[in-house]
């Protein structure tokens, strides 16, 4: 990937500045992204990608000034919008997003709590392809969930609500495939109804 308006910045190049901790998922593989909120007088930005999963690529961490989703500024779309692209963060073009989950906000990157793979940092990856035949190890978050302050942190559960439901429409047919199984058909139809009766209360309150 060769984009001349990319740069790639060192942990000691990053700003104690709030950073937006997301679990994002592909087919196959799980991240961490941490995404920099510009200052009022800055509006330089850094995104930070660090492999979870599968075990092989733990702890491979990339970053960018410039990250893409789908060919587009990733800072210029929300969490939602990244669901079915491919992402591009420094060296690293990613298989299409399946899930964003928003995990926390901190005043610093945690990425480099996780040691990197040595020589893995200037590779080009493309993620997602089949994982090895070892299993991956179960990974710990490193931070606990947080939301931001009322009306932001409501507007952050929405896109998360919205980004799972995203990814239960993509999975195929879902009420097909539980047709036969009567415990599993109940709990999606009381779930899905449940959501219906969130969406009026809100729509009410609106």
């Amino acid at each position: 990937m060769n984009r001349s308006n990319t740069m790639v910045f060192g942990s000691n190049a990053r700003r104690s500045e709030k950073w937006r901790l997301f679990q994002i998922c592909t087919a196959n593989t799980t991240y961490h992204l941490e995404v920099q909120d510009p200052r009022d007088d800055d509006s330089r930005r850094c995104a930070v990608l660090t492999c979870l999963s599968p075990g092989s690529r733990l702890g491979q961490t990339f970053e960018d000034s410039s990250p893409r989703a789908g060919g587009k500024s990733l800072f210029g779309l929300t969490p939602l919008d990244w669901i079915g692209k491919q992402l591009e963060v420094g060296t690293v073009r990613t298989s299409e997003i399946v899930s964003v989950e928003f995990l926390s906000m901190a005043d610093a990157p945690v990425s480099r709590k996780t040691s990197p793979v040595p020589g893995s940092s200037n590779a080009t990856m493309t993620f997602g392809a089949a994982p090895s035949s070892a299993p991956a190890p179960r990974q710990e978050r490193e931070a606990p969930r947080s939301w931001s302050a009322f009306p932001l942190g409501a507007v952050e559960m929405a896109e998360v609500a919205a980004a799972l439901l995203n990814a239960v429409a993509h999975q195929g047919d879902v009420e097909a495939a539980v047709a036969s199984q009567p415990l599993l058909k109940k709990r999606l139809s009381m779930a899905l109804e449940t959501c219906r009766l969130m969406l009026q209360t809100i729509d009410r309150a609106d």
